[in-house]
């Protein structure tokens, strides 16, 4: 069972076209992108169901709240199944029924393992020339770009930094491009090697880290398949 709390604003997710809502304290979308958008604009988010859209914010959950109630219902919706193995219980409340409840209940607290609180996590932009050297750029040509038939480039300047130089497009050749690893001199070739093993451990380990948090490596696109 959800809740709403006091005074929060309120994103309805629904299909249907004429449904609508006449506040300005709630907004309705037709698409859960949307919903997740808006969301991600917010500080704090509380998603209160149905089951097909707990199923589909499940995967961006720090915290679940689930409350078992002591009893048997018939029922056709259910909170979806989750890996309790990625989450922390960390709290238990435990209620006796009583004049206002029907039946004992518990509310079990999980939190996401990983993931730390959001006043925790910081970002900032990498240096280009650093995102060279270390061999991203390479490697996402490599992997992504080329076989798609783009290229990212980038001119090294006099004093040894890169600026970024554009985007190469051969999408007219159908096999895509391709590195001239024939062109380079033997230290260049063990410098590629060694930006390829770099980058390939440090993604390996973030991947790792991601399935554990997140459970996934590559996000999803929503309905797709968890890889």
């Amino acid at each position: 069972m959800g809740f709403t709390p006091k005074k929060a604003f309120e994103v309805v997710l629904s299909k249907d076209p004429d449904f609508d809502l006449p506040t300005d304290q709630a907004v309705v979308v037709r698409e859960f992108q949307d919903a997740l958008q808006i969301a991600k604009e917010k500080e704090n988010v509380f998603v209160i169901g149905g089951q097909q859209v707990y199923q589909l914010f499940l995967p961006y959950a720090d915290r679940i709240k689930l409350t078992h109630v002591d009893g048997s219902f018939p029922a056709d919706r259910y909170f979806p199944l989750f890996d309790e193995r990625k989450f922390n219980l960390i709290e238990v409340l435990t209620f006796i029924k009583d004049e206002r409840h029907k039946y004992d209940f518990e509310i079990f607290t999980y939190e996401r393992r990983g993931v730390k609180k959001r006043e925790e996590v910081t970002a900032t932009f990498m240096d280009f020339t650093e995102f060279v050297n270390r061999g991203y750029l390479q490697e996402v040509n490599r992997n992504w770009f080329h076989p798609l038939g783009l290229g990212l480039m980038a001119n090294r300047m006099s004093d040894g930094r890169y600026e970024f130089a554009g985007i190469i497009d051969a999408r007219n050749i159908p096999e895509g491009c391709a590195f001239a690893w024939d062109s380079l001199t033997k230290e260049q070739q063990i410098e590629s090697k060694s930006k390829f093993e770099w980058v390939n451990a440090e993604w390996n380990k973030r991947i790792a880290k991601r399935k554990e948090a997140l459970g996934y490596g590559i996000q999803p696109i929503i309905g797709g398949v968890y890889n």
